[in-house]
């Protein structure tokens, strides 16, 4: 009975991970909505601050999800969890690291930049589904 309240346990706390992740991903369908509605550079440097703050949204988000998902993997002790931390951790660099560019330069923030993020985003997403149905098995 244990065994089983642990295992439901866990099943509720990836599939609210699951919904974590969505709602990262509906902040940027917000980001990338923000800047196709924006025509030109002039635009998207009128509205920096707006953009800024959604890229910090997206950042925190991003760090909240990879801290639970981290807590998770330790709990059901994943046999992936050395190699799935160093990928994660680069991920979140490479991630700060483009927000930072961006929010120095706004003007950098064009459509390969927006469809980068955006593969980048769902590719965690898929990663973590992944990892978590190995872990379940």
């Amino acid at each position: 009975m244990e065994a089983l309240l642990g295992k439901r346990k866990c099943e509720t706390e990836v599939a609210s991970l699951d919904l974590e992740h969505s709602a990262l991903i509906d902040t940027f369908y917000e980001l990338a909505g923000m800047f196709t509605s924006l025509p030109g550079v002039a635009e998207v440097e009128h509205s920096t601050d707006l953009v800024v703050e959604k890229l910090d949204r997206l950042l925190s988000m991003a760090q909240d999800v990879f801290m639970r998902e981290e807590f998770l993997l330790r709990e059901v002790q994943h046999p992936r969890l050395p190699e799935y931390l160093r990928d994660r951790v680069m991920q979140l660099a490479e991630l700060r690291l483009e927000i930072k560019s961006i929010k120095d330069n706004p003007t950098m923030l064009n459509n390969s930049w927006i469809k980068r993020l955006e593969q980048s985003l769902l590719e965690m997403h898929s990663h973590s589904k992944q990892m978590f149905a190995v872990g379940a098995s």
